[in-house]
């Protein structure tokens, strides 16, 4: 999380690139290359211009990424910051990443004999979604997680303990409570605790 704040707070270069048919600049983004994807046509990923449209792939990249200049998306930012991701590498191509992401999202299935499996069951851990995201995109992963209903908790909360059959008097702590919680506020001459 320290990275993430530390980018927000530069002035978050991303290496632009001009579009090898009309020359616009723009960087290679996850969205624009996601966009593109086709689970049918793995072998075919690339990226569109967002000026002119036109295909850009992979046999531009290395002429575009020479090319290419740092921009700053932040300039208010106050510290230098720069995010590149593997789109970027020489020694991958795009299509290597698209096969990545097809597997994690579970687009692509093999049919393994029980050594292979076994060989896949040890790399599991390293192909999910979020190790993908962090050390293929370079970018946070934010887990999509529904939480707790806030309505169950305060009922509990508030309703009769079952098991003695009488509400919890206001500040009278459970036996199986085990954290406590107070809000301090220190005046000049006073202490409130809430």
């Amino acid at each position: 999380m320290r990275s993430l704040v530390g980018w927000l707070l530069s002035r978050s270069g991303r290496r632009g690139r001009g579009c090898p048919h009309c020359g616009a600049r723009a960087p290679l983004t996850w969205e624009n290359f996601r966009k593109n994807l086709k689970p049918e046509r793995l072998h075919a990923a690339h990226f569109t211009c967002d000026a002119c449209g036109a295909v850009i792939d992979h046999s531009h990249k290395v002429a575009m990424v020479a090319a290419g200049q740092w921009v700053a998306h932040n300039p208010a930012g106050d510290h230098p910051g720069f995010h590149l991701w593997r789109a970027y590498v020489p020694q991958r191509d795009w299509a290597s990443i698209a096969v990545e992401y097809a597997q994690v999202m579970g687009w692509t299935s093999a049919s393994l004999s029980q050594e292979g499996e076994a060989k896949l069951a040890e790399q599991v851990d390293a192909q999910t979604e979020q190790t993908f995201w962090n050390d293929v995109l370079g970018l946070p992963y934010e887990q999509a997680s529904k939480g707790p209903d806030w309505e169950k908790l305060r009922d509990r909360a508030e309703k009769p303990d079952e098991e003695a059959g009488r509400p919890l008097s206001r500040g009278i702590v459970p036996a199986q409570g085990v954290i406590l919680a107070a809000g301090v506020d220190i005046l000049a001459e006073t202490i409130c605790v809430r």
